[in-house]
């Protein structure tokens, strides 16, 4: 009698696998795609597995890792182009959230790392669209900047995580263009630069921590124009901020990654 009962458990677990087989990655008469839908990996993992309706993707969709780590979260509403996301690496922490809408980015977007928010975008039609920040690890505001159709535009400001302003320039179609400051933690200013579509341009104005008005460098389309002043005292000063520019007066490597460069900075 067991052996019968085994036998007919057997047999029913079969025919359910079989059925749950044949119901998944289906196809309506209008070549259609229709209810759960999933796909492998070459290491047997899942890659993805959803709802499909009339071919359009609907409810709770997931993606993997090649380690079977969930990849992305994504809902879809019923008869919306849009979608809400979740991202994660291959450990399992979020990465990042928002929402696709026609299948790019769109509205406001968070990117975390070790569960701590560390800046926040906003996207129209895929492209980036309005305020953009950035966060120091510990929660303090960083950098704070203005996107127009995926250019930076505007004033592109950077702080200590005092709140106090750092860095402040001018941006115009993703370049720099116009003045642009940079100040010491106590507050004094540090440097005052003009650019001109990326490049430097005019008189770049230096000071000590007290206030104290140092030198100046004109430059005309990048080119130093006051080479007298390379050939006084100042030179061995120059020369030391043009080996270690990046990191400590030039804006340009401040604004690729400025991360780094407050780093180097010895920010705190």
């Amino acid at each position: 009698m067991r052996n019968a009962v085994s036998t007919i458990l057997v047999v029913l677990f079969s025919l359910s696998q079989s059925f749950a087989q044949d119901a998944a990655n289906q196809l309506d008469a209008n070549g259609k795609k229709q209810g759960y839908w999933s796909k492998k990996q070459a290491n047997g993992k899942l890659l993805y597995s959803g709802y499909f309706k009339d071919d359009q993707p609907v409810g709770e969709w997931k993606r993997y890792h090649e380690n079977g780590v969930v990849k992305a979260h994504i809902v879809y509403p019923e008869n919306s182009d849009t979608a809400s996301v979740e991202l994660f690496d291959d450990f399992g922490n979020k990465v990042a959230k928002g929402f696709y809408v026609d299948r790019v980015k769109a509205g406001r977007w968070v990117y975390f790392e070790k569960r701590q928010k560390v800046a926040e975008e906003n996207y129209v039609n895929g492209q980036k669209d309005g305020i953009a920040k950035t966060y120091y690890p510990t929660g303090e505001l960083f950098v704070e900047s203005k996107y127009v159709n995926g250019l930076q535009e505007g004033v592109y400001r950077a702080y200590f995580k005092s709140g106090k302003p750092y860095f402040e320039c001018q941006m115009k179609g993703d370049k720099r263009d116009g003045f642009c400051q940079i100040f010491y933690q106590n507050g004094e200013m540090e440097t005052e630069a003009f650019y001109r579509h990326g490049v430097r341009n005019d008189e770049w104005k230096y000071y000590d921590e007290n206030g104290n008005y140092q030198y100046s460098l004109i430059y005309d389309e990048g080119i130093v124009m006051n080479t007298a002043v390379l050939d006084s005292i100042e030179q061995i000063r120059y020369q030391q901020l043009d080996i270690n520019k990046n990191a400590i007066l030039d804006p340009e490597k401040f604004m690729s990654d400025p991360s780094e460069y407050m780093m180097q900075k010895g920010i705190r």
